[in-house]
């Protein structure tokens, strides 16, 4: 006994350090409130160009379904909406409602889901835009699924709104939906809850494809990215493929302590490397993740999600196929995101994101944020994440053939096996 005992000491404390190096690893990068990385640290200085029009404005804005006494980024986004024109769009990311989907009618909880819904679209009911809404995992009543409880949300909005149809995909089917925002931008609109739900999921005609299984939505998704290959394309889905938020496994450092160093470091690594089904880690988001980047690879897009209350910024890809990730999820609370890890910018305040589409092909990304010094609301980020195309040489800047220069005395010819 006397012999095991230093080792079952010695496992301990090794144990122990091991998990204090943890937390100065995954701690060394954490951010609470808010993180730019160095290339964009001079974003302030930027401006969006004067030269050209503003073809269109996109608002984005997630997790709208917490509770709360006020919602500051709510009465920010009506009052930007209003004075945004016809030539824009908001989009609500999912989770519009708490916890698990609207009931039936007639069911006890329905009232102040209905009443906390009406607070959402009060604040676009008018907006001179237009309006969609995607679905949650929240929506379709968290990891179980509902089909019918997202169909009542989705009945609900759309007869509340009196827009038409603004709930898309429709019937919980998972899409893609296309729509035409302008001249060669186009909005795709995904459900990505139906591919991680458990429960009841929509198959049959689409309307546009036959949904049998998975893959039929993927080959619709690969012929719709080729059709609108040359075109501004920005996707939008509930579930991000890029986070620093907790459905990423990333966790503050008290978590790490409570109750007990190394107790407190089961959850975080468990939803880091494992997950349940609505973290990354988890085998069918990763699959889902891994199917769509591969679709999105070599193609210049942006893809926009929630899910992580915060809102973030992935740049990824290359010069020649620019690919964006952003995560608007903090509509109504915000919670933890770490720094880093690929990221340009994360920020842990209510807020939302929106994107400008201008003449000269740029895109530009602002993130608005509401914070207690600052309810009114402030512009914490603003960066061209898609720069200006290229100004097209003049006509009197190309020089004719006659006017080329005559290199024919000077040249010499040899032959290929001249010695």
């Amino acid at each position: 006994m006397r012999d095991l005992l230093p080792r079952h000491i010695t496992s301990f404390f090794k144990c122990a350090a091991l998990s204090i190096a943890a937390l100065f690893i995954l701690g060394g990068c954490a951010s609470s409130q808010r993180y730019i990385e160095k290339e964009y640290e001079a974003w302030s200085i930027a401006d969006p160009p004067l030269t050209f029009s503003r073809l269109h404005r996109v608002f984005l804005v997630g997790n709208t379904g917490e509770m709360a006494d006020d919602y500051p980024a709510l009465t920010l986004l009506q009052q930007l909406v209003d004075r945004a024109g016809t030539n824009s769009t908001t989009i609500f990311l999912g989770d519009q409602v708490p916890c698990c989907g609207l009931p039936d009618s007639g069911h006890a909880d329905r009232p102040p889901i209905e009443a906390h819904l009406r607070q959402q679209l009060d604040a676009v009911k008018d907006a001179p835009g237009n309006v969609f809404f995607v679905a949650g995992d929240q929506d379709w009543n968290g990891q179980r699924g509902s089909l019918n409880l997202r169909k009542n949300q989705e009945l609900f909005i759309e007869q509340y709104l009196g827009r038409g149809n603004v709930f898309l995909p429709d019937n919980g089917f998972p899409g893609p939906e296309i729509i035409d925002l302008g001249k060669n931008l186009h909005l795709m609109l995904l459900d990505t809850q139906w591919w991680l739900s458990e429960g009841e999921k929509a198959f049959g005609d689409t309307g546009d494809y036959d949904l049998q299984e998975a893959s039929d939505f993927l080959r619709e998704m690969q012929e719709k990215l080729y059709k609108y290959r040359n075109d501004k394309l920005l996707i939008v889905g509930h579930h991000p493929f890029y986070t620093n938020g907790e459905h990423g496994g990333n966790f503050p450092t008290r978590t790490h302590l409570s109750p007990l160093p190394i107790f407190g470091s089961l959850e975080p690594f468990y939803r880091r490397y494992v997950g349940n089904r609505q973290d990354l880690a988890h085998q069918a988001y990763r699959l889902l993740r891994t199917e769509l980047n591969k679709l999105f690879e070599e193609k210049e897009l942006v893809y926009a999600a929630a899910h992580d209350q915060s809102l973030q910024y992935f740049p990824k890809g290359t010069n020649r196929a620019r690919r964006h990730f952003l995560v608007s999820g903090s509509g109504t609370k915000a919670s933890y995101v770490a720094s880093g890890r690929g990221a340009g910018y994360t920020a842990a305040h209510p807020g939302f994101l929106v994107l400008d589409y201008y003449e000269d092909n740029s895109i530009w990304l602002t993130a608005w944020e509401t914070t207690p010094a600052s309810p009114e609301g402030v512009v914490t980020f603003r960066y061209p994440i898609q720069p200006a195309a290229p100004a097209p040489i003049p006509d009197d800047a190309v020089l004719a053939r006659e006017d080329l220069p005559d290199y024919a005395d000077s040249t010499i010819v040899v032959a290929a096996n001249a010695t």
